[in-house]
């Protein structure tokens, strides 16, 4: 089903439906900059060049039901292109591949994607125009929208021409199902073409066809049978031509080349953007997955004149993940609850009260996560297990985990892990969790304090790699608030980041008591904390969300702070670990659901441990009635942040104060901060499974 969008800016260069997906990922402003240089309703004088030596051409289009088809043409081996002028593009009929759905779809007006890729290379080119001249020879284009593609994801091929071919040997056979032989050439392809559109109501340069390539590592499209499909989407250049129009149409068109025969699988049938699938996050690389319902096509055998060898995958491509891969995260975040033994691998002190753990997985597969997410750690000291929560430093794309742990005064187990762990030993551990991590595509502004600039350690390391890889050109503003330099731990590496970024990341630095052999401008940029003076200085107005990690006064005052400034409470996102959480001024509208009741008294059960006791108001929360009854349940922040605490209702319900930050079901509650909700009776029941 196509969704309902609003109007389109008439002087953009991109429809509703593009503008939709840009706005939820939160790259609406950045797209439109950047459409607003590169897209041009003519060809530079580069492309008409580069297309004029192509061999071969990718078309989208519609047929007149209304269904998106993705096609190729060719030259037989050579080029076969003309550019008369920079908004024609001219090529003879008998390029088109004999019954190719391309035939029928052709009309004066058609409209029409164009994707030029040079598979030695990986350049490419695309545009959008519409069919103007048609007659027995020729097909003219002209161009209404024109602009480059960097070279992600597409995989380098040398193309062959075949001894013997001929136009008259081609066949082709229709279908409305995927036989076993097609659902092996989807399955192991590293590359398709898909095809889509958009049809404005009245004149558009937005309106019209799109072809676009994606590529990944062979399995990085699921059959999950023989009409459906699953499909990862990685990241690009932001302006989501072909989800935006799936987004309007819900419709697109698939072709599948078998390269070492040059026989086509043409495909179309109806799309869907997955938006909060589980699947893409286990997907690596994946951002989103959409999926694919086949309606018809064709296999049409001995289509080209040519195949191709395989040379090497792009880099992009090897940072991504497979199907096969992504069902194994899927299985281990089911058994998500069982603890697993981590190797440490090396040990490294960052300051005098700091050293950073690097964890290696049982078998090298460690669960993905994202950045900003921490790690539930295990261990047995004096013959007791204490469990804690810690912030993962590492980045998702790192081999490894990587826990940063202060030394606290009276903290057992930071103590045990500062004094007594060596490389070498094994930690128990559970999967990554929790939801301080980057919203969307937003820029970021991140405001930390001591210790808690461990998360953000990981998010401008991700920004990094997702600069450096293709993946993504987030901007992030990392501002550390600490006493003196001692504690201005990760400085190297922060800098290295900072550096190697190219302007997408900054690092400030604010000092309250900088030590007096410090240089301003050099070893910090701030003397003092982080102020209304200091924000407004380094950051220009702008669309941000913002993050806050740190002691309990320090998030509390910068909430504060960024209230003051404008800051809507749902741009500003906090991490909490701890007794106490954030105390948020947040509008009617965006007001959690209200609680139930607490009850005066109620029997609580924990199943598990068959214990069955009276629990009153006095007793506090679920955590500290059942330490207080001996048993010892999981935990790690005690503010409702982490998840760790996380147990089954099976009878009863509970009452969460304060706001919990983690996603519930109906018969789920979070120990640390629930208790018995009053259900119209003197006394309440109460059954966890615990």
């Amino acid at each position: 089903m196509s969704a309902v969008l609003s109007p389109s800016d008439p002087e953009s260069p991109f429809h509703p439906g593009e503008q939709a997906v840009q706005t939820r990922v939160g790259v609406r402003k950045i797209a439109e900059d950047l459409g607003s240089r590169v897209i041009r309703d003519y060809m530079p004088d580069q492309h008409r060049a580069f297309y004029q030596q192509l061999p071969y051409l990718f078309l989208g289009h519609k047929d007149q039901n209304g269904r998106p088809w993705a096609s190729i043409v060719h030259g037989g081996g050579s080029s076969f292109l003309t550019s008369p002028d920079a908004r024609q593009l001219q090529l003879p009929r008998t390029a088109l591949v004999p019954h190719d759905p391309l035939h029928t779809s052709l009309q004066h007006g058609t409209p029409l994607g164009v994707l030029g890729i040079e598979s030695t290379t990986r350049r490419r080119n695309r545009l959008t125009g519409t069919a103007d001249q048609l007659d027995n020879d020729t097909l003219a284009i002209t161009v209404r929208q024109a602009f480059g593609n960097c070279p992600q994801y597409i995989q380098s091929r040398e193309l062959t021409l075949k001894d013997q071919w001929s136009a008259a040997d081609v066949t082709a056979q229709d279908i409305l199902a995927l036989s076993t032989a097609d659902q092996d050439l989807v399955a192991t392809s590293s590359t398709f073409y898909v095809a889509s559109y958009y049809e404005a109501q009245g004149s558009s340069a937005s309106h019209g066809a799109d072809v676009s390539h994606r590529g990944g590592r062979p399995g990085f499209v699921q059959v999950v049978d023989e009409r459906t499909l699953l499909i990862p989407d990685f990241a690009g250049n932001n302006h989501f031509n072909t989800l935006g129009n799936i987004e309007a149409t819900g419709k697109a068109g698939l072709l599948f080349i078998d390269f070492a025969s040059g026989d086509l699988l043409s495909l179309t049938g109806d799309a869907e953007i997955l938006w909060d699938s589980p699947e893409a996050k286990a997907f690596e690389g994946a951002q989103r997955v959409w999926r694919f319902r086949l309606v018809s096509g064709v296999r049409i055998t001995n289509a080209l004149p040519f195949t191709w060898s395989f040379e090497d995958f792009s880099p992009n491509s090897l940072l991504t993940g497979t199907w096969q891969e992504a069902q194994q995260h899927l299985h281990l975040k089911q058994v998500g609850e069982q603890w697993q033994p981590y190797r440490v691998g090396r040990i490294v002190a960052e300051s005098d009260g700091i050293r950073s753990i690097y964890l290696q997985a049982p078998g090298g597969t460690r669960m993905p996560y994202e950045a900003g997410q921490f790690l539930t750690i295990k261990r047995s000291i004096n013959d007791v297990e204490q469990i804690r929560t810690y912030t993962l430093s590492s980045a998702p794309d790192d081999s490894y985990y990587r826990i940063s742990v202060k030394r606290e005064a009276s903290g057992t187990v930071s103590s045990n892990l500062h004094d007594t762990l060596e490389e070498g030993e094994t930690v128990w551990v559970r999967p990554p969790g929790g939801a301080f991590t980057l919203a969307d595509e937003r820029p970021a502004v991140l405001l930390g304090a001591g210790i808690g600039i461990t998360p953000f350690i990981a998010m401008a390391k991700q920004a990094l790699h997702d600069s450096i890889n293709g993946r993504g050109q987030r901007q992030l503003t990392l501002i550390h608030q600490t006493r003196d330099n001692q504690d201005s731990v990760f400085r190297e590496e922060l800098d290295e980041i900072e550096q190697l970024s190219g302007g997408r990341v900054r690092v400030i630095r604010s000092m309250s008591r900088p030590q007096d052999t410090l240089v301003h401008g050099a070893d910090f940029n701030n003397r003092g904390r982080i102020d209304r003076q200091l924000l407004q200085s380094v950051l220009p107005v702008d669309d941000y969300q913002y993050y806050l990690c740190g002691p309990g006064g320090f998030m509390q005052s910068s909430y504060d702070l960024l209230q003051e400034l404008g800051v809507e409470d749902r741009r500003i996102h906090a991490e909490a670990f701890g007794p106490s959480a954030l105390k948020r001024n947040m509008q009617p509208s965006e007001a959690v659901v209200q609680q139930p009741p607490v009850a005066e008294s109620a029997t609580v059960t924990f199943s598990g441990a068959g214990v069955e006791r009276s629990w009153s108001a006095a007793d506090g929360s679920l955590l500290d009635f059942a330490e207080s009854q001996g048993l010892s349940p999981d935990y790690g922040c005690r503010s409702g942040q982490c998840g760790s605490c996380k147990t089954r209702v099976l009878k009863g319900r509970v009452s969460h104060s304060p706001q919990v930050s983690v996603p519930l079901a109906d018969d789920e509650a979070l120990l640390c901060c629930a208790m018995p909700a009053a259900t119209g009776g003197n006394d309440a029941e109460l059954v966890l499974m615990l």
